[in-house]
């Protein structure tokens, strides 16, 4: 609809112009006596209109583009956005996992009742890492699409908490299994202290404790941003 007030709106100021121009022109060589001032007046018109023919023609194509990149661009977008969401559906359930198998060492370490062996299954992990890499690799593509500095925030924060996982994982799961309670209290007792800033564009230090380091996606509120982002584009 926008398209077509526009396109009409041009053609109708250009016809004007037109008349106009044909009607000094005419006025100027009839004024001057010309003998052939109707031809002379058509000739300069009928160049004068070819040109502003190309203009319009130019304009319109280029109004078609737009109106159909503009759409496209969304979808493509909003198809990236679906995708994160999606491997942050992978992503979640596994970090609930290793939290509770690595937290739970480190609180009840003293109550085997309450614990559970730390023995990583290697195609799980790599999946779960795969996944991980996938979204950060979604997210750096559509932080070019958009320029969205809150999606560049969002990547580099939960960063953080990514980076950790499976040198938390091998490292707990080595320790444990070579019975050194002692050494896995000390190293899921090690505090991690990071920069980051939030989607309100605001500094902040933070820090995590190994034990609680698989906690990624609940501190970073990833899955809300997009679900939130999208249901406001929807509206």
């Amino acid at each position: 609809m926008r398209i077509k007030s526009s396109i009409s709106n041009v053609i109708s100021i250009s016809f004007v112009a037109l008349l106009f121009l044909f009607a000094f022109t005419w006025i100027i060589f009839d004024f001057n006596g010309s003998s052939s001032s109707l031809k002379d007046t058509w000739s300069i018109v009928t160049s004068i209109f070819g040109g502003v023919t190309t203009l319009i023609a130019a304009y319109i194509a280029y109004s078609l583009y737009d109106d159909w990149r503009k759409p496209q661009n969304f979808n493509i977008e909003a198809d990236h956005k679906r995708e994160i969401l999606r491997f942050i559906r992978k992503i979640t359930p596994l970090e609930k996992k290793y939290n509770r198998l690595i937290m739970n060492h480190f609180i009840y370490s003293n109550d085997p009742d309450r614990t559970i062996a730390i023995d990583i299954n290697e195609v799980e992990l790599n999946t779960f890492i795969n996944n991980i890499n996938e979204l950060l690799g979604l997210m750096d593509e559509l932080y070019y699409m958009t320029k969205d500095r809150n999606i560049k925030n969002l990547n580099d924060h939960y960063l953080n908490y990514a980076q950790l996982y499976t040198y938390i994982l091998i490292h707990s799961e080595s320790l444990y299994k070579e019975n050194e309670k002692q050494k896995l209290q000390e190293f899921l007792g090690t505090n991690l202290k990071f920069d980051f800033i939030d989607i309100n564009g605001e500094q902040w230090s933070s820090s995590t404790l190994y034990a609680y380091a698989f906690k990624g996606m609940q501190q970073v509120k990833m899955r809300q941003y997009f679900s939130e982002n999208i249901k406001s584009e929807l509206d």
